[in-house]
């Protein structure tokens, strides 16, 4: 093997080495160029991710704000009109009570000074004092009942004005829910055939199989 070495022109023996030192080089330059481009995919892929993550985050925020389930402001502004509505309700039943036991009361005083007046004799009148007769119990009695039925009407139209309030807000509450309902179901329906378009592209697309060369295949057979 000595011998073989020795016969050899030692340019060949150079171009040789030198051949090999250049093949060793381009492998080693191939292998660092694929995996430059395989860490430039794989932070390409993460981008892609993220910001596919972000679109569908945001899809999400957008379908809940359009549906009125959170941060709308237009939900919270139909609910301050409903609050405000139903607290000047209040504030109307509390004057007409307010009026109501003025009323009452005014006329309890009246009452009780007429009582007063009747069960005081004057001195003018020295006879003994007579029995009150029925008709002057029954008028006696009059304003009584009197104050008694309107007290009531006064309780049924609180009633009624109340009822017709609850009415309102009933009606507003259920239009609000049915118009959330509405915009629930576009937005399904909408996203429904996003998706089906979606998966209708993917199936029609063709995928191919790259064939990818291999570059260090023959390098065993220079070492």
């Amino acid at each position: 093997m000595s011998f073989l070495l020795d016969d050899i022109d030692p340019s060949v023996m150079e171009a040789a080495l030198s051949l090999v030192d250049e093949f060793a080089g381009d492998a080693l330059s191939a292998r660092d160029q694929f995996t430059a481009s395989t860490r430039q995919t794989s932070q390409e892929d993460c981008v892609q991710a993220q910001l596919a993550r972000r679109n569908q985050v945001n899809e999400r925020k957008k379908m809940l704000r359009a549906a009125g389930v959170y941060g709308n402001s237009n939900h919270v502004r139909n609910n301050r009109r409903i609050e405000i509505a139903y607290l000047k309700e209040q504030l109307e039943k509390l004057q007409i009570d307010l009026e109501i036991l003025k009323k009452q009361k005014g006329e309890d005083k009246t009452r009780t000074r007429t009582r007063a007046a009747r069960a005081t004799p004057s001195p003018r009148q020295a006879s003994p004092p007579q029995q009150p007769t029925a008709p002057a119990i029954v008028a006696t009695n009059t304003p009584t009942m009197t104050t008694v039925w309107e007290n009531i009407a006064d309780s049924q139209r609180r009633r009624r004005k109340k009822a017709e309030c609850e009415n309102i807000r009933l009606k507003m509450v259920i239009e609000h829910q049915q118009k959330v309902a509405d915009n629930l179901r576009n937005l399904i329906q909408k996203r429904a055939s996003q998706l089906g378009a979606e998966c209708s592209f993917f199936t029609d697309v063709n995928y191919t199989n790259h064939h990818v060369l291999d570059l260090q295949g023959d390098v065993g057979e220079f070492q």
